[in-house]
């Protein structure tokens, strides 16, 4: 499976640069543009979010009056939060005294990628010159630049236990250096800046190589908003 999604990831890779490239080629309605953007995001793959954004630069690559194809590279602050927690009662031999113990386990990771998305850019103007609305979808491409994982453990809201490790490496939790995704992007333009929200969902388990993880395993999901500058 892992090899299946490699091959896919090439095979991808080769089509969408093929498709940029003819588009620059042939596109003769609007100049190439170039905008920077950056923002704040909830990031999550367990019970609970976690703070993150991402920035980088993008190219608008125009293929008519209102349809683009836009590539980006992006560093983007991923992760999330994941916690158990379960209760035991225990009653004292000879007496009706119970005695609860509260036990919470949490993991709270930061995962780090390189981020290429490649989206169909549909450009709405509106009446007032310069400004108008931008919808965009796409697949982006991610590779893994570093993160960390921190481990608690408290009873009775008492910490017992605190390890950190390495997200991605193989003696720590060994997540995948890799995802595959789909992003989708709505922005306001208003003269040269951008303000707008953004959405990824990514396809591959962060662990694992079974069709159970494939199917029901942890994967990135980020909601955020971001602000950018046209060039």
């Amino acid at each position: 499976m892992n090899l299946f999604c490699r091959a896919i990831s090439r095979k991808s890779l080769l089509i969408i640069c093929f498709t940029v490239f003819s588009t620059v080629l042939f596109s003769q309605e609007r100049p190439v543009s170039l905008s920077v953007k950056g923002g704040f995001s909830l990031n999550s793959f367990g019970n609970d979010n976690r703070a993150g954004g991402r920035m980088g630069v993008a190219a608008e690559i125009p293929c008519s009056n209102k349809v683009s194809i836009q590539p980006a590279l992006f560093f983007s602050a991923k992760g999330g939060v994941s916690h158990s927690s379960w209760s035991i009662t225990k009653t004292s031999y000879g007496s009706t005294e119970q005695q609860t113990t509260v036990t919470d386990k949490k993991w709270a990771s930061t995962a780090n990628y390189i981020e290429m998305p490649v989206e169909v850019l549909f450009h709405i103007p509106f009446h007032k010159q310069g400004h108008g609305l931008q919808l965009s979808v796409g697949p982006y491409f991610a590779a893994a630049v570093g993160g960390k994982t921190t481990y608690t453990k408290k009873v009775d809201c008492i910490q017992t236990e605190k390890h950190t490790y390495d997200t991605f490496g193989k003696d720590g939790m060994d997540f995948k250096k890799y995802d595959i995704g789909v992003t989708y992007e709505i922005h306001f333009e208003l003269g040269h800046f951008l303000i707008g929200n953004y959405f990824e969902f990514g396809t591959i388990p962060l662990s694992g190589n079974t069709v159970l993880h494939y199917a029901f395993g942890q994967r990135n999901v980020s909601v955020g908003v971001d602000f950018g500058y046209r060039f």
